[in-house]
């Protein structure tokens, strides 16, 4: 298993023979969890991801061994002459995939057979609740979410793509050559485009090519001149073929639920709140599309509050330690061919929110003890090391959440959105440190505003970018 894992720098495999690659596994038989790719990841011998090149393994007469990816982000561009994803290059029959979000670009080298925004080739396993943001192009099959999907037993369910996808014979918003396996309660928002043109290609708002052994069930497409069909060709059976979108058709589409952030750094006491985001569209009334949310906290080191109606969850750190709390809840994604209301029958979706509490350390003051700012305005902390053991009095600073305020190597915070966010300066030695609160509101003329996503990665990690801004 490898949980908490933040990697950066840069993969790259030259031409020497058959090699899988990934930020953080060339191929996992096991679990991957709460791990972060920052680095570039090319490949020019194999499979390639920016997790993980294969997820799980099943080899015809030998044994098999399972792999299961979730809560994982890619942040790094991903370079593939195979089978190519922002997640994985290929999850294979037996691998299992969730909660999974890439911010990549990811490229085919125009060899590349197959490429997608989270798995390059889908060989019948399991993909739901994923997120591409990122442009997909340079491969044969080239989808938003998943290049190729072969088997009778792959699924890809409750995912969103945000990218543009360009393929040299076949693209699709969300899958690029949909051989086998069902697809549903998926949508798709970005331009989708073949180089071959048309009578030599296909390319769809949904699905590049559909065959007759493929399914697909509630799903829709942002329409344009450019993207006029769903299934650029082959017939959807059963019908009806996916539904076409304007843009005020996304904004109220909801297929997908990701927690902002996933990961939070606490000192014990203190309090944090997380928000459950629905995508790609806000409704309103958020209690109509994810009903019965349960928290399944420890109980000894963390607290939980839901609130139902907003999708805001309060955790309160109790105790040192790590905790990996299990959030589960019935999503109503939109039902596309009833005037966007939310499904009757519920699709239970579960993820992990891990926190981490520890104890201040001491031996550093802060001035101001804590800081009030408003959105777009400037602070600056001051650090005094106290500790008379302390040799090394360099201080480090860090934002517990830098979509709220960031603060630079000198204490200077600049305050970006309404909320709260924690400043620490703690010794280069990491034995001393010292924590004060920053409390942004809205600007003078704002009116009104809510906190939203306090909180910090694990490990002091780069913060993964869940939510970007939707496409105009």
């Amino acid at each position: 298993m490898v949980t908490g894992l933040t990697v950066s720098g840069r993969i790259d495999i030259p031409a020497d023979g058959s090699h899988r690659a990934g930020g953080i596994a060339g191929q996992n038989v096991g679990t991957i969890s709460n791990c972060v790719n920052a680095g570039a990841v090319s490949n020019a011998a194999g499979d390639t991801g920016g997790i993980a090149g294969v997820n799980g393994t099943n080899t015809p007469n030998a044994p098999s061994y399972p792999g299961t990816l979730s809560n994982c982000v890619n942040r790094g561009n991903v370079t593939v002459t195979q089978a190519g994803g922002g997640i994985v290059g290929v999850n294979s029959s037996v691998g299992t995939m969730s909660n999974c979000v890439n911010d990549g670009n990811v490229y085919g080298s125009g060899l590349a057979e197959n490429s997608g925004g989270i798995a390059g080739k889908n060989n019948g396993g399991k993909i739901t609740n994923c997120v591409n943001y990122k442009t997909v192009s340079g491969s044969k099959y080239a989808g938003g979410v998943v290049g190729y999907t072969i088997d009778s037993h792959n699924t890809t369910s409750n995912c969103v793509n945000y990218g543009n996808v360009s393929g040299l014979e076949i693209a699709g918003g969300v899958i690029g050559l949909h051989d086998n396996g069902t697809l549903s309660n998926c949508v798709s928002s970005g331009d989708v485009t073949n180089t071959k043109g048309s009578g030599t290609g296909s390319a769809g708002g949904v699905v590049g090519t559909c065959k007759q052994e493929a399914t697909i069930l509630n799903c829709g497409w942002l329409y344009s001149q450019v993207n006029s069909k769903g299934v650029g060709s082959g017939d959807v059976s059963p019908a009806p073929e996916p539904v076409s979108l304007d843009q005020t058709g996304i904004e109220k589409s909801v297929v997908a639920l990701i927690a902002e952030p996933m990961n939070i750094t606490l000192r014990t006491g203190d309090t944090a709140k997380i928000t459950l985001n629905r995508l790609p569209g806000i409704p309103a009334a958020f209690g109509e599309y994810v009903q019965n949310i349960i928290v399944t906290p420890d109980s000894e080191k963390i607290s939980a509050k839901v609130n139902e109606e907003n999708g805001e969850i309060t955790l309160t750190s109790l105790k040192e330690g790590t905790s990996a709390l299990c959030v589960s809840a019935d999503l109503h994604p939109t039902n596309f061919n009833n005037s966007l209301a939310p499904s009757v029958d519920p699709v239970p979706l579960s993820l992990t929110i891990y926190v981490s509490a520890r104890r201040t350390l001491g031996g550093i003051t802060l001035s101001p003890e804590k800081m009030n700012l408003r959105v777009g305005e400037s602070g600056k902390f001051t650090a005094t090391v106290t500790a008379e053991e302390a040799a090394d009095q360099t201080i480090n600073w860090h934002s517990s959440n830098e979509k709220i305020a960031t603060v630079d190597n000198e204490g200077n915070v600049k305050a970006l959105a309404v909320g709260e966010a924690t400043i620490t300066a703690m010794t280069a030695d990491g034995k001393h440190d010292a924590a004060a609160k920053v409390t942004v509101a809205n600007r003078h003329s704002g009116g009104n505003g809510c906190a939203a996503g306090v909180g910090a990665l694990a490990l002091f990690a780069l913060i993964p970018l869940l939510l970007r801004k939707k496409k105009s």
